[in-house]
């Protein structure tokens, strides 16, 4: 699966210490949420003690790409994967 990084985003990657293949990890997994007013779908997974949100447009090879977001806690009820 392919994942195209704008440089911004790859600099709130860095910047977060979040790696590519962790997007594609959680990317790769099954569920989210997909947005049909943007194309878009939401997934997220646990690695350890950190979640990670990703925003990403499908593409033909994989994804773009679009937000990312994580953090440091566990929240009771919804439902989030490890990784």
């Amino acid at each position: 699966m392919e994942l195209l990084i704008s440089p911004r985003m790859q600099e709130r990657l860095d910047d977060a210490g979040i790696r590519a293949e962790e997007v594609l990890r959680v990317l790769a997994g099954e569920g989210g949420f997909f947005d049909f007013s943007d194309g878009t779908v939401t997934k997220g997974g646990r690695m350890g003690s950190v979640t990670l949100w990703v925003k990403a447009t499908p593409t033909e090879k994989g994804y773009r790409l679009e937000d990312v977001y994580c953090h440091r806690m566990t929240v009771e009820g919804v439902p989030c994967r490890e990784a």
